[in-house]
């Protein structure tokens, strides 16, 4: 059937051109340009309607299944494309496709193909290990093989141009007649094309920086554009469909926790052949509105298993009462092994028990962001060049010759001991979160778990995200680099931190051993995954239940802001006003130390946009701004207590807890490297709730003087 879309106008040369003739309107001066959008206007509602008057209604559910459950064998779709790539010239510019069918499929006779030219794959006689793609698999179809591994840190499965590696060996080679494909960063049109010559799918891309309307077999509507937010750039990043990693029954409070639920097949949503399908898109703020870039093991990452429900061992720290005293205990502890993704290394004392174990033959790797907020100060610069001299490996994530850093910060906080413990938290190793004497600080927490489930998706994480063979972002630490090396000669840093402000009342902490329901949440593949995250656990809070909110960041937008109307609302405040709609009470509680209360954007906004629902409202929700221990509230710890007391019948009472590096920005939950874990904890729950209560009166006022009480 013959479609129309949306296409923006381009200009020569490549890589910056329009369509050729044939694609275009035959003339754009004004008289005749109006009668073809009208005649086209006309043609597309046509279109339409032929298209409604044969299929079936359906509900908007059942466009929301996997395409595979509904597609007929051997459907083969455009699932990616990155067309405004890294190399030169774009030399790393690629595609990929998805066999959603419920059958494996030969791709011999298939071709790929733009206005600039065509890649085909080689007939069945001309294949030597064959072309098969197997139900529900993908593979990458690139220009050149070296710059497509060297910007996305794994050898494409077909390249139309060169198909060598730098290694000598090579990818699998599709034949053109020219140059290929040649994908214009600002717009273009591309096909996939069945051995018989019939068009199996299109996608139409664009920066909308023109119009015209067009006839364009396999697609209606706009053209479909990269997310760019503001921080988000439009430059180098992936356009992709929007993958459904779950089953939708789990945002079903009632059917979370049901036994049938089998592991997610990750896999397109079903084709509609519009902008919508894309996970791009602005207008679906649950499945849309979403970057990606190389590098990024997406798939992987979505397909693998993120609940577990085992015996394992817990242990829960505060900061800054008892931070240090645990980060210590742990690191004191390895015997093979360490491995420590924080934003920053801020700790003298830490430094130096890692730099210990280092010397003693245990093997420690060391990543921070390459460039944070305010850069690397000298103690930061002192830590990493101790723990280099003592034989640590220690890297930056940062853009390097060329390429971006595959995330914008590397903002987790993971720490894996021996292989067998992994500690999350919410605070980076500095003397503002973890005082040697655990006074005044930067309130927070930190888990630590034997779990296996858990062991084995931090140590994936660290195995995907540290590889220097793979990914050039991984930049070593250079002692004599101005800015980001060893400090001057003569520096001594501070050690012990602290002072008045805070009275470390939680010390000790918490530890534990039973049957443990955890959850994994890794950004950016996973933040916005349905029934996971901040978003799926508040989701499960209804009359009743009690909701408790700790943040350092919660902005009132997301996306281009107010401009933008409801669609950019912080989703992360929505969940917690709808779960006050739906009987919860709930308690919000935002810093106020670095938060900038003029600012449109502020927590002190945030809490004000509550407190105006609330009261109109007559909700049981309460918000505000704190600074409980002295130098900021730091956490991002989200707490549910559901069923409190029996309150929901034969229900048995749940207490969740949320632990982790991710604030409430946007740029959090899209494009940084965030880990967090949402677990099922009455102890821990209490301990947290214990905490919050006393921080959420406490507000703005500590008043401990460790020196009037010390002898």
């Amino acid at each position: 059937m013959l479609k129309l879309r949306f296409l923006p106008e381009v200009s020569l040369p490549h890589h910056e051109r329009s369509l050729s003739a044939p694609a275009r309107l035959a003339d754009r001066s004004a008289p005749i340009g109006r009668t073809c959008f009208a005649a086209a206007l006309l043609a597309q509602a046509l279109a339409l309607a032929l298209a409604f008057a044969s299929t079936p209604a359906t509900s908007a559910a059942s466009d929301r299944t996997i395409a595979g459950s509904r597609q007929t064998a051997g459907d083969l779709l455009i699932s990616a494309v990155f067309a405004d790539g890294y190399a030169p010239r774009d030399a790393d510019e690629a595609v990929q496709i998805w066999n959603v069918g419920d059958e494996a499929l030969d791709l011999s006779g298939w071709s790929l193909r733009d206005d600039s030219d065509s890649a085909r794959f080689p007939s069945e006689t001309a294949l030597t290990d064959g072309a098969m793609l197997s139900a529900g698999a993908f593979v990458w179809l690139a220009r050149d093989a070296q710059p497509f591994a060297r910007s996305f840190g794994h050898a494409p499965d077909w390249a139309w141009g060169d198909p060598f590696l730098a290694e000598g060996t090579s990818v699998k080679a599709m034949s053109s007649l020219g140059a290929g494909p040649t994908l214009a960063n600002a717009g273009d049109v591309i096909h996939l094309v069945d051995p018989t010559g019939g068009v199996a799918d299109t996608v139409v891309y664009g920066d909308g920086s023109s119009s015209a309307w067009e006839i364009v077999e396999g697609w209606i509507g706009p053209a479909i554009d990269v997310y760019h937010p503001g921080v988000i750039g439009r430059a180098n990043q992936i356009l992709y469909r929007a993958l459904d990693p779950a089953p939708e029954r789990a945002l079903d409070p009632a059917l979370y926790r049901a036994p049938d639920l089998d592991p997610a097949v990750v896999q397109p949503y079903a084709d509609t052949d519009t902008a919508a399908d894309w996970a791009s898109y602005e207008g679906d703020p649950v499945r849309g509105r979403r970057a990606r870039f190389p590098g990024w093991d997406l798939e992987a990452v979505l397909a693998a298993p993120w609940r577990f429900e085992e015996a394992a061992r817990l242990e829960v720290a505060v900061a800054p009462d008892g931070l240090y005293s645990f980060l210590d205990r742990h690191i004191a502890a390895a015997e093979a092994s360490i491995d420590v993704f924080v934003y920053t290394f801020e700790h003298p004392s830490l430094a130096e028990r890692l730099a210990a174990r280092a010397r003693a033959g245990v093997r420690v790797r060391l990543l921070v962001d390459g460039a944070p907020a305010g850069g690397h100060d000298p103690t930061g610069r002192w830590c990493l060049n101790l723990l280099a001299e003592s034989g640590a490996d220690v890297r930056f994530l940062d853009s390097a010759d060329g390429i971006r850093a595959r995330y914008r910060s590397q903002h987790a906080k993971i720490v894996v001991i021996d292989g067998r413990t992994v500690l999350v938290g919410t605070e980076n190793p500095t003397l503002g979160s973890a005082p040697v004497d655990g006074t005044a600080g930067r309130r927070g927490v930190w888990v630590a778990t034997d779990s296996p489930g858990v062991v084995a998706w931090a140590k994936g994480v660290i195995a995907r995200d540290f590889d220097p063979d793979r990914h050039v972002d991984l930049r070593p630490f250079q002692a004599r680099d101005p800015t980001r090396g060893a400090p001057a000669p003569d520096f001594e840093p501070e050690r012990a931190g602290g002072g008045p402000g805070n009275m470390p009342r939680w010390a000790e902490g918490l530890a534990l051993h039973g049957r443990l329901d955890i959850e994994t949440i890794t950004a950016p593949e996973t933040t916005r995954s349905p029934g996971r995250g901040v978003l799926g656990l508040v989701a499960r809070a209804g009359a009743g239940d009690v909701v408790r909110v700790a943040q350092l960041r919660e902005p009132v937008w997301w996306g281009g802001g107010e401009a933008e109307g409801e669609i950019a609302r912080n989703p992360r405040l929505v969940a917690y006003l709808d779960a006050a709609r739906r009987g919860a009470r709930v308690r919000v509680m935002l810093d106020g130390y670095f938060d900038d209360p003029e600012h449109p954007n502020s927590n002190a906004a945030a809490v004000a946009w509550l407190r105006e629902r609330a009261a109109a409202e007559s909700l049981d929700l309460e918000a505000r701004t704190a600074n409980p221990t002295g130098r900021g509230l730091h956490a991002k710890v989200i707490l549910v207590d559901r069923n409190p007391g029996g309150s929901h019948g034969a229900l048995d009472p749940e207490r969740w807890i949320h632990v982790g590096s991710i604030n409430g920005t946007e740029v959090a939950s899209l494009v940084n490297r965030e880990a967090a874990l949402t677990i099922l904890s009455a102890p821990a729950h209490d301990l947290l709730a214990e905490v919050f209560d006393t921080d959420f009166v406490r507000g703005f006022h500590p008043i401990w003087l460790p020196w009037a009480v010390r002898p």
